[in-house]
């Protein structure tokens, strides 16, 4: 995209004729450094959601996670940033049930669940605590071994 004096606006839009063609661009090309700035390649957002996304990343870059996590935000973050985002939300969550462990326990079920579960998790303090529970009987089966 252009602006009216013919400067690049710094953003453009592509249209693939095959889902195949879009995801394979999309794994390939996000990301990759060009013209010494990152691209940011997605599918098709509505224009809040594409705000949320970026503002939820500026923030996230000044150590600031006060944004909520929509599911437009997670589904065009990169694998490792959607472990952080969830990373960063469940840790107070286990805090608050189990404070001694709850940097280990975070890590087991980030590592031991997938997306889809570990966001369940966020929603539903009842099985974020069922969790919380057998995380802990096998840390302190592990504590018994040594």
């Amino acid at each position: 995209m252009k602006d009216e004096n013919g400067r690049s606006r710094g953003f453009g839009f592509v249209c693939m004729s095959e889902r195949d063609e879009a995801n394979k661009a999309l794994m390939s090309m996000n990301n990759v450094v060009f013209l010494g700035k990152p691209l940011h390649v997605a599918l098709m957002q509505p224009i809040e959601d594409r705000r949320q996304f970026f503002q939820q990343e500026h923030l996230m870059n000044r150590g600031i996670m006060e944004v909520p996590l929509t599911a437009a935000t997670f589904a065009s973050a990169a694998l490792d940033q959607r472990k952080n985002m969830i990373g960063e939300r469940l840790y107070p969550l286990v805090n608050n049930v189990e404070s001694t462990w709850a940097g280990k326990i975070t890590g087991m079920l980030l590592d031991a669940m997938d997306d889809a579960e570990q966001l369940h998790l966020l929603e539903s303090p009842e099985d974020l605590q069922d969790k919380i529970g057998e995380a802990m009987k096998v840390i302190d089966e592990a504590m018994q071994r040594k």
